[in-house]
């Protein structure tokens, strides 16, 4: 199981990365614009995001603040909690604090959300930052894990299930 402190280190290394990043972002890449990477696939493109993921809620940075930071709360009660032990459930809720905790503190400092990665490989694919990567990824894990441990919860119960048919049989040969 990963400590409280390789959780915390993990959640300041990334939101470190981040906010590097995203500094970058605003020093050399919003007065060009656009620096394309791939042509066709992949560019970094400044983008001020007002709202969140989509376009939704766009303009109501007082309540976006407030939503995340309930979220964040709770999240990190889970994880120092100790109510998580799995190891890659404490992975999935750190990656979503990080990636929370990234474009809360843009939120806070800019009015708005930094976002720099633009993807147009097979379909044009809203602009997004690294923060919003951690809390994808994260929240996709989430759902492996839920999804792994509902299994293992089922062969486990026809498993005993099997046993105890096992031994009603064996009682009623005698």
């Amino acid at each position: 199981m990963m400590s409280a402190t390789i959780c915390f280190i993990l959640v300041a290394v990334l939101v470190a990365c981040d906010q590097l990043i995203k500094l970058w972002a605003l020093n050399s890449l919003a007065p060009i614009g656009t620096m394309t990477v791939i042509p066709g696939v992949l560019s970094f493109t400044y983008v001020e995001n007002r709202g969140a993921a989509f376009g939704i809620f766009t303009g109501q940075r007082t309540l976006l603040i407030a939503l995340v930071a309930v979220i964040l709360c709770g999240a990190g009660w889970l994880l120092l909690s100790g109510k998580i032990k799995n190891t890659l459930e404490r992975l999935c809720v750190l990656l979503i604090i990080s990636g929370g905790l990234g474009n809360l503190i843009d939120r806070i400092r800019h009015g708005f959300v930094v976002d720099y990665i633009d993807i147009n490989a097979l379909f044009s694919y809203p602009m997004f930052n690294l923060a919003d990567c951690c809390v994808v990824v994260g929240a996709c894990l989430m759902l492996i894990a839920a999804f792994r441990s509902e299994r293992q919860k089922t062969q486990q119960l026809h498993t005993h299930e099997e046993k105890e048919s096992d031994g009603d049989s064996d009682s009623s040969n005698g």
